[in-house]
């Protein structure tokens, strides 16, 4: 089975389209979103709308938490705030009871493969943690599985091996990784961003996971960035909102 996992997409919905059909132009059967659907952006109706027809399932991420509860909103910056404000007036009640069915984990066996899907950390995903205090992370110790974790949240993809002390190495794109040697190990996936890039390239980020072939491939695409700027701006966001997607920070 060929997945394709995306994260993030912040209400950028040309970056979420784009992202999607590069994945499935690139094979993929099955599309999975690890949350923050919202917040940041303009266009939280149509990404809801695209997601839940176009996708296997989404994860629940703490912009849509917030959103649920705005006084889950009250540590975050100004800019957050009153994106997730105009998304929640912009949204209707089944919208609502969507982002309010999802949940914060997914995990099965597929082969000899255990994957897990989450939108902060595995380690603290509860908490949305970004970066554990303990590097180290293993899901079981199986010594004839590959354990595989996959996650977004802080908008940088990367790479981690819990044996070799779980710092995260940005990855080689368009090159496939080839995982099917690591039995007994966990692997740490963070797919990027395909709304909201923080590792200094605009381009929206995906990654395609093939379970046969066992190999994950990050993969990036351009996409209608000027588009979704003015879709900001017409929203009455920030000029700050739409200036920060051109530098990918």
């Amino acid at each position: 089975m060929k997945y394709g996992i995306l994260s993030d997409c912040h209400c950028n919905f040309e970056g979420l389209k784009a992202t999607s059909e590069m994945l499935l132009e690139n094979g993929a059967e099955k599309l999975i979103c690890l949350g923050d659907i919202v917040g940041y952006g303009a266009l939280a109706k149509d990404c809801i709308d695209y997601i839940q027809e176009n996708f296997l399932f989404a994860l629940a991420g703490n912009h849509d938490f917030a959103l649920l509860d705005m006084v889950e909103a009250k540590n975050y910056n100004r800019y957050a705030i009153e994106s997730l404000e105009m998304n929640r007036s912009s949204l209707s009640d089944s919208h609502i009871k969507w982002l309010e069915s999802l949940p914060l984990k997914k995990s099965w066996n597929e082969q000899n493969l255990l994957l897990q899907f989450t939108h902060a950390h595995p380690k603290d995903y509860k908490n949305w943690c970004y970066y554990p205090k303990d590097l180290y992370y293993s899901i079981h110790d199986d010594k004839e599985k590959i354990a595989i974790s996959f996650y977004g949240h802080t908008h940088i993809p990367g790479i981690s091996i819990a044996s070799q002390t779980g710092f995260f190495e940005s990855p080689d794109f368009g090159l496939p990784y080839d995982f099917s040697s690591n039995l007994g190990e966990t692997i740490v996936i963070n797919v990027g961003s395909c709304g909201q890039p923080r590792d200094g390239d605009y381009r929206a980020c995906g990654i395609l996971l093939d379970t046969d072939k066992q190999t994950i491939t990050f993969l990036r695409t351009s996409y209608a960035l000027k588009k979704n700027q003015k879709a900001i701006l017409d929203a009455g966001l920030p000029e700050y909102l739409a200036n920060r997607l051109i530098v990918g920070k």
